[in-house]
């Protein structure tokens, strides 16, 4: 006869190195990345931060695309909250007294995009997540060469 305490504290069956081996290696590697990002943050002029919000902002919303091919619903809210919180941090570090008509249509571009994931999350439209991607991977584009032209 088993005691009442056995049957509360059972322990979990062991898992073999190579089942262990799934379930470390992404966490793995979210740490590694995460090390990577604050190592290129902590030197990066105001200039490169912006290039940093555009390249993870590529990386959300590639994400979402591949999570809403897949009908993961958990990773496709996700992706989209980090995808809409780095297009919010866009959308606040633009300066309108120096950026002018560009600051107010980026505004504009960020708000459209923020919309367009919301939706596209509801209505599972991974094509439409492509398309927002492609638009802003075009600004990120040339944010960068913006960066590498001689003053």
């Amino acid at each position: 006869m088993q005691h009442r305490y056995e049957r509360q504290f059972r322990l979990q069956p062991f898992l073999p190195p190579s089942a262990m081996g799934r379930r470390v290696l992404p966490l793995v590697a979210d740490d590694y990345r995460r090390a990577q990002n604050e190592a290129r943050v902590m030197g990066a002029s105001p200039h490169e931060l912006v290039a940093i919000l555009y390249d993870e902002l590529g990386v959300a919303i590639a994400l979402m695309r591949r999570a809403l091919e897949r009908d993961d619903m958990v990773r496709i809210q996700h992706a989209r909250q980090r995808a809409v919180t780095i297009l919010s941090a866009l959308d606040a570090s633009l300066d309108f007294d120096r950026g002018g008509s560009i600051a107010t249509l980026l505004t504009r571009v960020y708000g459209e995009a923020r919309r367009v994931l919301y939706h596209a999350s509801t209505r599972d439209d991974a094509d439409v997540v492509k398309r927002a991607g492609d638009s802003i991977a075009e600004i990120a584009d040339a944010w960068k060469v913006i960066g590498t032209a001689p003053a």
